[in-house]
């Protein structure tokens, strides 16, 4: 049985709005590829989880400077090719980044799996932000 804490976790990562202006289309992720993500990222009680997706993450990314541990995203390759020197920027070393479908460019993966939903393979990466 899921934690609350867990649960919520969960629903906030499927659950975001979309937002006029965004880059990315109103996509929901499935609730196998949210579980998985947080595996790899091994989120436990004492992590804070941010998620990426909802509008321009603005809001999370200043949240994020305090206490984030853990960023999800579920953006496109493009955007998470230029929201890449933010995270480095504004991300304490060692911040875990965890993304639904699509890489980070150059930006070697630690680890990725494939996560199998409705006959299709989907990729989930994980980044670890490092030292400065």
């Amino acid at each position: 049985m899921r934690s609350p804490r867990l649960t919520g976790l969960l629903l906030l990562i499927a659950g975001c709005a979309p937002h006029p202006a965004a880059d990315v289309p109103f996509l929901v992720t499935p609730p196998e590829i949210a579980d998985q993500m947080l595996r790899l990222a091994r989120v436990g009680p004492a992590d804070v989880v941010y998620d990426l997706g909802s509008g321009d993450g603005r809001l999370v990314i200043a949240a994020a400077r305090e206490a984030a541990t853990v960023v999800t995203l579920y953006l496109t390759r493009e955007v998470n090719l230029r929201l890449r020197p933010k995270l480095f920027a504004e991300l304490g070393p060692g911040t875990r980044v965890v993304s639904f479908n699509f890489d980070m460019g150059d930006w070697e993966p630690a680890a990725m799996l494939r996560v199998d939903v409705n006959g299709r393979s989907t990729p989930v990466y994980l980044w670890v932000v490092p030292p400065r």
